[in-house]
């Protein structure tokens, strides 16, 4: 099986045979028979004053050799200085191209080159990859060893690939956290971010005209540092549910306190607490009435709130952006709607 370790000792070997190759081949032989260093042709019957090999070409006063080689022998060195030269050049590429995929290297490499180098290709990289390289400068600004100018550089790698599939994964999207919290990343940037926004749908309830259950989930993404120590926060405010064109006012507001994500719940007013009985084969088949709800999501940024403020309580902080969003489903009802004349 082709590991790392194995191809690192493929590399090496490449690098240093080249090289000893290349000394085999120019060692000096015994001297006898003049020939051309190029071609092994026979020079006893040139001219002294000769400044070419006839059958070649080459400069005889780099070229001619005093050997005791024949013709093939010759030929033979100079393909082993060539093959010694090709060792090197491929053992050098090798290697440098392990120094660039192997990821057991990334606690020794220096920030600046983690920011510039690697942040560039860990942000076009599958998830798995990319984790080491930005989960490492994550902790190097933790430490305070990632300078803004880095921690700007690799942030931009991010941002610009933030609604594609590979983009740095969760430790990238932490690192905006981090840059925004320290001023990196302006509030405009983070505010543009698709992904910092809850997605919210509503689920599948059954419940009758008078009386309809409503559950929603909250999905959002993965940004790792708790909005809280980030100097976020997000609040879902809840202005008006419609079930089957009737209005109910409501005035409830969730505060985030983390980030919502995948399946993390939040039960509207007066939600049924009791799940969603399932449907068999010899259910009637249920008839369902249309429900939107009608929200303001808003980013708020805390990052001036005082020590010891938990992240429920009123927010004294900046509103950045808002955005009106409508949820909307058929649900179920368990008594059939009666026909009007």
């Amino acid at each position: 099986m082709l590991t790392f370790d194995l191809i690192w000792a493929i590399a090496a070997s490449l690098f240093l045979a080249g090289p000893l190759m290349w000394f085999f081949a120019r060692r000096s032989s015994t001297v006898g028979e003049r020939r051309c260093g190029e071609c092994g042709y026979d020079l006893l019957g040139a001219t002294a004053t000769s400044e070419r090999c006839p059958e070649c070409g080459a400069t005889l006063a780099e070229a001619a050799i005093d050997t005791r080689l024949d013709e093939l022998g010759v030929r033979r060195r100079r393909s082993l200085r060539r093959i010694g030269g090709w060792c090197t050049i491929a053992g050098l590429a090798s290697l440098l191209i392990m120094l660039l995929v192997d990821l057991r290297r990334i606690p020794v490499t220096p920030p600046g080159w983690l920011a510039r180098v690697d942040a560039r290709w860990a942000a076009r990289s599958p998830d798995p990859t990319s984790a080491a390289v930005f989960q490492r400068l994550v902790d190097l600004r933790c430490g305070g060893e990632l300078t803004d100018a880095d921690l700007r550089t690799a942030v931009d790698r991010t941002l610009t690939r933030i609604d594609q599939r590979n983009h740095g994964g969760a430790p990238a999207r932490e690192l905006i956290m981090h840059a925004w919290r320290d001023g990196v990343v302006t509030d405009e940037e983070l505010v543009s971010i698709d992904a910092l926004w809850p997605v919210i749908e509503l689920e599948p309830t059954t419940g009758t005209r008078a009386s309809m259950p409503i559950r929603t989930r909250v999905d959002a993404g993965d940004f790792r540092v708790p909005i809280a120590k980030a100097g976020l926060a997000i609040e879902i405010a809840w202005n008006e549910i419609v079930v089957d064109g009737v209005s109910f006012a409501t005035d409830r507001t969730d505060v985030l306190d983390r980030w919502p994500g995948p399946g993390l719940p939040t039960i509207a007013p007066r939600a049924s607490e009791e799940a969603t009985p399932e449907r068999t084969d010899s259910s009637r088949d249920a008839e369902t009435v249309p429900v939107e709800i009608r929200m303001t999501v808003t980013l708020i940024d805390t990052r001036g709130r005082a020590p010891g403020t938990a992240a429920t309580d009123p927010l004294p902080g900046t509103v950045l952006a808002r955005r009106e969003i409508l949820v909307s489903r058929p649900l179920e009802i368990d008594e059939p709607i009666e026909t009007r004349e």
